[in-house]
């Protein structure tokens, strides 16, 4: 044993024995730097508690004929785009059946809170938001709603989700209607399609 352990000592006195060790401590250090970044960046990054609903499933091509007609140009759809806490999809529909001037546009933007911080964002924004000018607050929609009348929207808050609508003439959003926008509503809203928590 203490030949072996001469032995030892010899090789780890040599050249290459000192290479391979500061080789390994390098490697460590690197691979503990790489550690502590990944730690900090999945602590650091905002995490989808709520999966955020998405326009065009809310609201879909069939749902759109019922109330545009056969004919309907459909924008493409968009896949939620996250900014902080919060995540927005579109959707929209055009009539092709009128006139350029007289277009029918059915479109649903979705504010999907995707956390508790989002949820809140969602909820005082909405807040601030309904208590500007030519706003009419409506009832038994969502878990609160108004209506604009100058950008002509519906907007609801129902769960994480603030939902904003509008139906009407593309070339004139003001002369949009509650009562249209609550046919649109009525087509978006069902509650088997929002997601449940």
């Amino acid at each position: 044993m203490n030949k072996q352990l001469q032995s030892a000592k010899a090789y780890l006195s040599t050249d290459a024995a000192k290479e391979i060790i500061i080789g390994v401590t390098v490697v460590a250090g690197i691979l503990a730097v790489v550690a502590t970044i990944a730690l900090i960046v999945q602590h650091n990054s905002t995490k989808i508690v709520f999966q955020p609903s998405v326009a065009c499933d809310l609201f879909s091509r069939d749902e759109a004929k019922g109330l545009l007609g056969e004919q309907v140009l459909h924008n493409d759809p968009t896949n939620p785009v996250l900014t902080g806490h919060v995540a927005t999809t579109k959707c929209s529909y055009t009539d092709m059946n009128s006139d350029k001037d007289k277009m029918l546009v059915a479109a649903v933007a979705v504010r999907s809170g995707i956390d508790e911080q989002g949820v809140k964002q969602n909820k005082s924004e909405f807040v601030a938001s309904k208590a500007g000018k030519n706003v009419e607050e409506i009832s038994d929609v969502g878990d609160s709603a108004y209506f604009n009348h100058e950008r002509g929207q519906l907007n609801v808050l129902k769960g994480h989700d603030w939902i904003i609508m509008s139906f009407g003439a593309g070339s004139s959003p003001a002369a949009n209607t509650v009562d249209g926008s609550r046919e649109l509503a009525q087509a978006v809203l069902l509650t088997d399609k929002l997601p449940t928590f």
